[in-house]
């Protein structure tokens, strides 16, 4: 076994450690301090979040997607410059969840007919490039590469506790590299590298957050309540199939909830400077993630095949979305808070 991979070929026995109860409560105390800053903030953004989906239930028979969404969003009317804004608001966050189930879809279709994983990145990438204008496919590439190292980088430093596969990634993680340019040997190996980073950054999740602070242990402490009600759209979100795309509603309204906290300031660490689009990618992938661990804490999933099941959703979001890339890098005017 090669250094290198120890990150991934010891995620199992990882996962099993880091769901344990203790290491959860001390994960879960830093995860409030980088994400919100305070229990009161962490307590404001749950209760927004809540407001959203309780919104979208009561409406969701009576009123078009998108006409509820620019109402729920401009209940908070000092947030926006006018009513359009809203609309484009409410459209973007509409778009971008779509746009990601989509892509979750269509890598599931693809590895159902026996094709790898890494042919789907490659075509993914060179579509997504070519959508954006962008002609050089070997330096997109490259950026997508780096933008996910450099959030493994963060994730691996902020661990509470730096065990020695954190250790090793830290180490060999910056080392890896390809081909500049890109044909159709270098594409594959392009796509391999990519797959790579998708399953360290699956691995490194799951060893920052534990299985259940990304499910419903994760729900009931943002929003403060012990016993919080289920919401129902939610119950049906988590028990849905890992790529079902049959929950818009819902995700479209945590979505919303978290564009508002953010724009209310809410929100510290990277969260607080990104742009709708990569932020709403940001809480697709949280709350897949957040399904697969609740899978994974029934007994439904493996260890391994949630942590398979993640990093495909990871590079299924990334490698669809050139503006997911581009924030990353800090080329996009973030939101702006009041």
């Amino acid at each position: 076994m090669s250094q290198a991979s120890t990150v991934i070929d010891t995620a199992p026995h990882e996962l099993d450690i880091l769901t344990q109860a203790e290491y959860q409560e001390r994960q879960a105390d830093q995860l409030m301090r980088e994400v919100f800053g305070s229990e009161a903030r962490a307590g404001a953004t749950g209760d927004l979040i809540t407001r959203f989906i309780t919104s979208y239930e009561q409406h969701k028979n009576d009123m078009p997607l998108e006409q509820w969404l620019v109402k729920a969003l401009n209940h908070f009317p000092d947030l926006w410059q006018d009513r359009s804004e809203a609309e484009v608001t409410a459209r973007s966050i509409i778009t971008s969840v779509e746009r990601n189930n989509a892509a979750m879809v269509s890598l599931h279709e693809h590895l159902e007919k026996g094709k790898s994983r890494a042919s789907w990145i490659a075509k993914r990438i060179e579509e997504s490039a070519k959508e954006a204008g962008i002609t050089d496919v070997a330096a997109y590439a490259a950026e997508i590469h780096e933008g996910l190292r450099q959030a493994d980088q963060h994730t691996a430093e902020s661990l509470a506790d730096n065990n020695e596969a954190v250790k090793t990634f830290l180490q060999f993680a910056g080392n890896e590299r390809v081909a500049a340019t890109w044909n159709d040997v270098s594409r594959i190996d392009y796509a391999q590298l990519l797959d790579k980073d998708a399953r360290r950054n699956a691995t490194l999740n799951a060893a920052k957050q534990g299985a259940r602070i990304l499910g419903e242990r994760s729900w009931n402490w943002i929003t403060g309540r012990k016993n919080p009600s289920v919401s129902e759209d939610m119950q049906r979100f988590f028990e849905s199939s890992l790529h079902s795309a049959k929950h818009v509603g819902v995700q479209v309204a945590v979505s919303g909830g978290m564009v508002v906290a953010v724009k209310k300031g809410l929100v510290e660490g990277v969260l607080k400077n990104t742009p709708i689009a990569p932020l709403v990618d940001m809480v697709t992938m949280g709350m897949s993630k957040a399904k697969v661990l609740y899978k994974f804490a029934k007994g439904e999933l493996t260890a391994a095949d949630a942590l398979e099941a993640v990093a495909g959703n990871v590079i299924a979001t990334v490698a669809s979305n050139v503006a997911t890339v581009i924030a990353t890098k800090g080329a996009r005017e973030p939101l702006k808070t009041h």
